[in-house]
């Protein structure tokens, strides 16, 4: 009996995959693979097919090896395998490519470059390392037909999908519907599995954490005999609660009523939350604490649990919508639509967890996926703005950022948008990375894009705000203060006067939690924290005068300013910063990011500009600066302080 197999004194794998290949090559054993088999049942095999704009990797040739045993299992089999390779030239990666190599953007496309040339330098980048993928096909042994690939940007190629698309459309096999999926507003393109799974694609980033109070509507008799009752959902992302439309509770969660007060406004309230997240919101010292002896500013606050629910039980109660900005609409096949009232109720969901926040999700359907599934499964309507096209969109555009009301259908901006109420945020960027203002050459500028205030935190402090409106005495009193300030004390510029309404409206409890957020000397005593905040005030008052007044060449000689370590002065500064300094005339003003109003108007309209730059008290005040008592500030404020805090 003959030898089958050569036999080796040595493992010496290369040497073997050699001799196999060069006898495979001699003896044209791929070719016979399927010549010899003419006639016999056909098994065929196209390639997924690799993108050759890339160097091919080990995970490529494991990949490789999976397929070809089917193949070859195949053809052992009886079946005439005709393996044809094929090259993806198609995605993202080649696209963003080409695009950064070239410089440009694809706003840059057709305007800078023509389209024809974009294509001709996408399909010579898709298909460099076309020799590389041949060469690494043929050592491993791969068997499968290079000479006649197919190439996706071949119009055969397209044209076959189309054809294909247009058999499953006459057989009814293709429908309208509406899916959260990850999108690129910079690509302008949804993003595959593959592509966000490339390098870059995902950074750390900050998240703004909210706890949102949603108004009852039918609330338990238990929960109405103490305050207002609420629902306290949690999320990470504040800027969908404008699209909310429910909330999900688990089915085998456990919830519990607990009487307390708003810790803001020291408003009475009862609040529905998971139990085993009772203790995350409340502290357990006060557990104990009567309700009644509960003064504003206590740093306790006391709160009494006086109901247990199971997921179910909350199912089908309804609340008030949270931001009332746009209405709910249902939406039919033909496109017509009809303002909805089936939303803003709880509902169950699986999803949920105890692992934080507060065990009630906020449901914004038109952003997430588990949002989307859940209330669709419930009958609850997706919050949709309609364009001028009559297409039903999200309330954030393709690009990032909040629908301008000029872009959405008369009618429905007539019936369902609250114009007064959502114009001040038409056109905002829901994440700072998204707007222009941050990307410098091409390039995102993370740092300055974290000072800057984001749409997250401006919607957290208007919620805040319409909370705190509904305490007049604490209004009053910030009034005053400020009327005061600017009277008497004649220190309030623009960004001053913003400094302090930003503090002083975030509580009834004006020095606490005023002072307290600069100094911790406020445990010392009312007047320590008092003096050192007013040499802030005035020590940033001093910097900004110069600042004003120089050119930027001038800037670098007054930044030295910046050198006293002062850490009130840093305060200041990193909650206002400096966006920019727009010159004029050798004069200059400073725009930081709470100034009202257009900066180019202000620039074109001289008047204006001097308004703001120069009003004739102002320049009044500037020489007044220089010699005002510091001493006698701080006195007349302490004063002024005591007495709008009696």
């Amino acid at each position: 009996m003959g030898k089958k197999f050569a036999e080796y004194s040595k493992l010496d794998l290369s040497e073997v995959n050699g001799k196999v290949l060069k006898k495979w090559d001699e003896n044209q054993v791929f070719a016979k693979s399927m010549t010899e088999r003419e006639g016999c049942p056909s098994f065929v095999f196209f390639e997924g097919p690799p993108s050759a704009n890339g160097m091919p990797g080990i995970h490529h040739v494991m990949a490789r090896s999976i397929k070809d045993i089917f193949c070859r299992y195949k053809t052992m089999k009886g079946f005439q395998v005709k393996r044809k390779a094929g090259w993806d030239t198609h995605g993202l990666p080649v696209e963003l490519g080409v695009e950064k190599a070239l410089g440009i953007t694809k706003e840059d496309i057709g305007k800078t470059i023509s389209v024809a040339e974009y294509n001709a330098a996408c399909r010579k980048d898709v298909m460099k390392f076309t020799k590389e993928w041949e060469d690494l096909t043929h050592k491993m042994g791969y068997w499968v037909d290079m000479k006649d690939p197919y190439i996706t940007y071949d119009n055969r190629y397209i044209e076959t999908l189309w054809w294909l698309l247009k058999q499953l459309h006459k057989k009814g096999l293709l429908y309208k519907g509406y899916t959260i999926q990850p999108y690129s507003p910079a690509a302008g393109t949804g993003l595959s599995s593959h592509e966000l799974n490339q390098p870059g694609c995902y950074r750390d980033v900050k998240d703004t954490t909210v706890v949102g109070q949603f108004k009852m509507k039918n609330p338990k008799p238990e929960m109405t005999e103490w305050g207002t009752p609420y629902f306290l959902a949690w999320t990470t992302t504040p800027w969908t609660l404008p699209s909310n439309t429910a909330l999900c509770v688990g089915p085998k969660i456990d919830y519990v009523a607990v009487q307390t007060y708003n810790g803001y406004t020291g408003e009475k309230m009862t609040v529905v939350l998971a139990k085993a997240l009772l203790y995350t919101h409340f502290n357990k010292k006060a557990e104990d604490l009567a309700l009644e002896d509960y003064k504003p500013g206590d740093k306790l606050i006391p709160f009494k649990v006086v109901g247990e629910y199971k997921g179910p039980e909350l199912a089908g109660m309804e609340y008030e919508q949270l931001i009332p900005w746009v209405k709910p609409v249902d939406v039919d096949n033909e496109g017509n639509w009809s303002v909805s009232d089936k939303g803003f109720r709880v509902i169950l969901g699986d999803y949920v967890t105890t692992e934080d926040g507060t065990g009630i999700v906020h449901i914004a359907p038109t952003f997430g996926a588990d949002d989307a599934f859940v209330a669709r499964a419930a009958g609850i309507p997706s919050l949709f703005m309609i364009n001028k096209r009559g297409e039903t969109r999200p309330m954030v555009d393709l690009t990032g950022k909040f629908y301008v009301l000029d872009e959405l259908d008369e009618n429905f901006v007539k019936e369902c948008v609250d114009v007064n109420k959502y114009k001040e945020y038409q056109g905002a960027w829901v994440k700072n990375a998204y707007d222009p203002q941050f990307m410098v050459d091409g390039k995102y500028d993370e740092k300055a894009a974290q000072a800057a205030e984001s749409l997250d935190v401006a919607l957290c402090m208007m919620m805040k705000a319409i909370i705190i409106k509904a305490d007049k005495k604490c209004c009053n009193k910030v009034d005053e203060l400020v009327k005061f300030c600017l009277n008497e004390l004649k220190c309030i510029m623009i960004n001053e006067l913003y400094l302090l309404c930003l503090y002083l409206k975030n509580s009834q409890d004006v020095i606490k939690y005023t002072f307290a957020k600069f100094h911790s000397s406020i445990k010392n005593g009312l007047e320590n924290a008092v003096r050192n905040s007013t040499w802030d005030i005035y020590h940033a008052r001093l910097i900004e005068q110069e600042m004003s007044l120089y050119d930027e060449k001038t800037l670098m000689v007054i930044l030295p300013y910046f050198a006293t370590n002062d850490s009130g002065v840093k305060d200041y500064w990193s909650i206002n910063p400096r966006k920019m300094v727009v010159i004029k005339d050798n004069r200059s003003i400073n725009v930081y990011s709470h100034n009202i109003g257009d900066i180019e108007t202000m620039i074109n309209d001289k008047n204006l500009y001097y308004q703001i730059v120069e009003p004739s008290n102002q320049i009044k005040r500037r020489i007044e600066i220089n010699n005002i008592n510091i001493v006698e500030v701080k006195t007349a404020l302490l004063a002024e302080l005591k007495n709008v805090t009696i």
